[in-house]
């Protein structure tokens, strides 16, 4: 089982305050999942392939082609208003 003053240093590790009846808690419970994590250490994984994803899932992708959609001189026409031929838009933030 895991000691108290390895419940404190993690808690301090984690900048984490915990009382007295909480690191008692989380020492049982620490405890119980590296007990876990060594019960799966025994398993013989010899003949199991590496698995990314338990869902046998791929992106499905294709090759970017760039192409214009609009010419400028179209857009920026439509444009409510302009300066030094870039769109004008309300200040967001106060100077």
């Amino acid at each position: 089982m895991l000691e108290l003053s390895q419940v404190e240093h993690l808690a301090k590790l984690a900048r984490v305050a915990v009382t007295t009846e909480e690191q008692e808690k989380y020492r049982e419970q620490i405890s119980a999942i590296l007990d876990y994590f060594k019960t799966l250490g025994e398993l013989d994984t010899t003949d199991v392939e590496p698995l990314t994803h338990v869902a046998e899932l791929t992106n499905v992708s294709r090759p970017d082609k760039v192409k214009q959609i609009f010419e400028q001189n179209l857009v920026l026409a439509e444009a409510p208003e302009l300066e030094n031929n870039l769109l004008k838009v309300p200040a967001v933030f106060d100077r």
